[in-house]
């Protein structure tokens, strides 16, 4: 016997769901627990890093980058995977806390000094070029 395709597109019954009686309270709740509170982010992280919470660094009491110094809610350990893989512990490798646009831009750019260099020198002539 076929399977019955419902005439509502996945979006419409992601809606349907989304909107039922008492859907908000539990997606409240459970944000609140796994998402919000710092402590269940550090569990996390340490669990994923393989190291005891109480020796992961915190992350800044200002809620601030370490590299732009922007506000963020949501901080990436920044380490240096080079040492990482010279078999060096995750902890003596960590820089520091970033957030994602430039935990995403220091990888882009080569997770070193020459990849930053070369991208102020190329920003350098273009501005030159103004």
């Amino acid at each position: 016997m076929a399977a019955h395709k419902s005439p509502l597109s996945k979006a419409e019954r992601a809606a349907i769901q989304r909107n039922k009686p008492g859907a908000k309270e539990r997606r409240d709740a459970y944000n609140f627990v796994y998402r919000r509170l710092p402590t269940a982010k550090a569990q996390k992280r340490a669990r994923r890093l393989g190291v005891p919470l109480e020796e992961i660094p915190q992350t800044p009491a200002d809620g601030r980058c370490q590299c732009c110094g922007k506000l963020t809610k949501i901080f990436h350990f920044d380490h240096d995977h080079e040492l990482e893989a010279l078999g060096f512990p995750i902890l003596e490798s960590f820089r520091g806390w970033t957030c994602h646009p430039c935990n995403s831009g220091i990888g882009m750019l080569g997770d070193n000094l020459e990849g930053a260099r070369n991208a102020v020198v190329y920003l350098a002539r273009a501005q030159q070029r103004k």
